[in-house]
C-alpha cells in the first residue's frame, strides 16, 4: 500500500478533509494528528536508522498536550473516552514491533504503525490501496528524500491567507504581517515541489467546503479509486471529528475582520495573489536553489513560530516583492495594530504599545478581531490612555463613553477576554479607568 498524506501549513481545519477521506473506500485513514515530533523537535524529519522497534513506536505514538492538559496532537486527539478505552496501546506496540521490517525509513515505519493500528481494532484493511494520515508540512520535512515520490501521494490542504491567519490567530498571539511572509515562503516551497509532479494534488479549503462532492471526486480521480462499495467498518468509532457549520461560520467572520485590517498590506496582497506571480518566481533556478536552502535550514532548526522570518526567508521575500508588483497602501487599522507595537509570539506576554492618546471618533473605524493579538493591543491602548490622563490631569474625556470600551464591554468580547487569559488585564484597565473618572470629576468642578 502507498502512503497518502494530507499536507498542511499550521492550523487549517484539515480535520474537515480527513473525516471525509476516511469514508472513501480504498483508504485506511488514521485518526488524530500524527508524527509531528521526533526526539525534542516538532515538525522536523524523523531519523529511525539507529533506533529499536520499541523506540520507533514510542516516537510515532507521541502525543502533545497544553499546559492545562488538553491533547492537541496525537493519535487519540479527537477520540472520546470510550474510544480511548477501546484502543489497546500495549497491543499496538507488540504488533508493531513484531511486524516492523528491517527497513527503518520513515515511510516504512509509518506504514507499519497504521497497519497495526487497524489490526489492533480487528479491522481488515487488506483490500485498501492507501494508508492515510495527516500531521503537518510533510513535504517540507521529507520531500527531498529519494523515496518520497515512490512511497507517498500528497493532497495539500490549502487555505486562503485571510482564513489561514484567522485560524492560526484564533487562540495564539501571532504578528500577522510576519506570518504572511511565512505563508508565502511555505506556499512557494510547496508550489515548487509540485511542479511536474504526478503525486501532488492541491485542495483548497473554501472550494472543498462549498463544492464537497466535486472535490471528493477530484481526490478519487487523483488516486484512481473507483470503488462502488462503502468502507467495511464504522468510521465513527475511530476518533474523527464531525463537520461543524457554526465553527466554519465563526472562522469566516474572523477572516473578514482580518481582511479589513490587512487588505492593503503588501505581504497580505502578495499572499492573496500568489497564483499570479509564483510561476515567474519559480522559473528562476536561483530562486529554486534558495527554497532548497530554506528546507535544509528548516531541518537544522527547532522554532515553531509562524511570525519569525529567518534570514533565508527574508531574502526570498525581498526577491519576490518586485516580481509580485504589489505595493503597500495606507490602512488605518493596520497602522493602529502595527505602527505602535512590535507584539509577536516571542514577546506576547509583555505588550508594548506606544500610543498614549485617546483616538476619539477614530475609534469607530477600528476593527477588533476576537483574537489574542488584537485584544492584547486594545487592552494596552485603553491602559495607556488611562495612565496618560492620570499623569497629565489637565484635560479628560470619559473612557467608558468611548466606542472601543463600549464594544469591549459586550459579552462576545468579554467571553474571549476570559478564554484568552486576559481577565486580570481587563480588571487592571477597569481600575485605571476608575482613577481617571475621579480626575474627571475634579477637573469638571474646578
Amino acid at each position: 500500500m502507498k502512503l497518502l498524506v494530507i499536507n498542511t501549513i499550521g492550523l487549517t481545519g484539515v480535520e474537515v478533509l480527513a473525516s471525509e477521506m476516511s469514508l472513501i473506500p480504498g483508504i485506511a485513514f488514521l485518526p488524530g494528528q500524527n508524527f509531528i515530533q521526533f526526539d525534542s523537535c516538532l515538525y522536523r524529519p524523523h531519523n529511525y536508522s539507529n533506533l529499536s522497534p520499541e523506540d520507533i513506536f514510542a516516537s510515532l505514538s507521541r502525543h502533545q498536550y497544553t499546559k492545562a492538559g488538553r491533547c492537541w496532537a496525537g493519535l487519540t486527539k479527537h477520540m472520546s473516552e470510550e474510544q480511548k478505552r477501546n484502543y489497546d496501546l500495549d497491543k499496538h506496540q507488540m504488533l508493531f514491533v513484531n511486524n516492523l521490517s528491517d527497513r527503518r525509513d520513515i515511510f516504512s515505519c509509518i506504514k507499519a504503525y497504521i497497519l497495526t493500528f487497524f489490526e489492533v481494532l480487528g479491522i481488515d484493511i487488506s483490500g485498501n490501496e492507501y494508508l492515510g494520515f495527516w500531521g503537518a508540512n510533510f513535504v517540507l520535512s521529507y520531500g527531498d528524500l529519494p523515496l518520497f515520490s515512490e512511497e507517498v501521494k500528497v493532497i495539500n490542504w490549502s487555505a486562503s491567507i485571510d482564513l489561514w491567519l484567522a485560524m492560526i490567530s484564533s487562540a495564539m498571539t501571532w504578528n500577522c504581517i510576519e506570518a504572511c511572509k511565512f505563508w508565502i515562503i511555505n506556499s512557494l516551497f510547496l508550489a515548487n515541489s509540485a511542479r511536474n509532479s504526478h503525486h501532488y494534488l492541491d485542495i483548497n479549503r473554501s472550494s472543498f467546503i462549498s463544492n464537497k462532492e466535486e472535490e471528493l471526486q477530484r481526490i478519487k480521480d487523483f488516486l484512481n479509486l473507483n470503488y462502488q462499495s462503502e468502507v467495511n467498518y464504522n468510521i465513527n468509532e475511530l476518533g474523527f471529528i464531525k463537520y461543524n457549520p457554526m465553527l466554519i461560520e465563526s472562522i469566516q467572520k474572523s477572516a473578514a475582520d482580518i481582511r479589513t485590517v490587512y487588505a492593503d498590506n503588501i505581504y497580505f496582497k502578495m499572499a492573496e495573489n500568489l497564483a499570479k506571480w509564483q510561476t515567474n518566481f519559480l522559473e528562476d533556478p536561483k530562486h529554486q536553489a534558495l527554497l532548497q536552502k530554506y528546507q535544509k535550514f528548516w531541518h537544522s532548526t527547532a522554532h515553531t513560530n509562524f511570525d519569525w522570518v529567518d534570514p533565508i526567508a527574508e531574502e526570498i521575500i525581498e526577491l519576490a516583492v518586485p516580481i509580485s508588483a504589489e505595493k503597500d497602501t495606507r490602512n488605518f487599522n493596520c497602522n493602529f495594530y502595527h505602527q505602535y507595537s512590535s507584539l509577536c509570539s516571542d514577546n506576547h506576554s509583555e505588550v508594548v504599545f506606544q500610543l498614549e492618546h485617546y483616538l476619539g471618533s477614530l475609534e469607530e473605524e477600528i476593527v477588533i478581531p476576537k483574537m489574542p493579538y488584537f485584544l492584547k493591543i486594545i487592552l494596552q491602548y485603553l491602559s495607556n490612555i488611562a495612565n496618560n490622563y492620570i499623569k497629565q490631569q489637565h484635560s479628560y474625556v470619559p473612557i467608558r463613553q468611548g466606542n472601543i470600551y463600549q464594544r469591549l464591554s459586550q459579552a462576545e468580547y468579554q467571553d474571549k477576554i476570559v478564554q484568552f487569559g486576559l481577565k486580570e488585564k481587563m480588571l487592571e484597565v477597569e481600575q485605571l479607568i476608575d482613577e481617571t473618572e475621579k480626575i474627571g470629576r475634579l477637573l469638571a468642578n474646578n
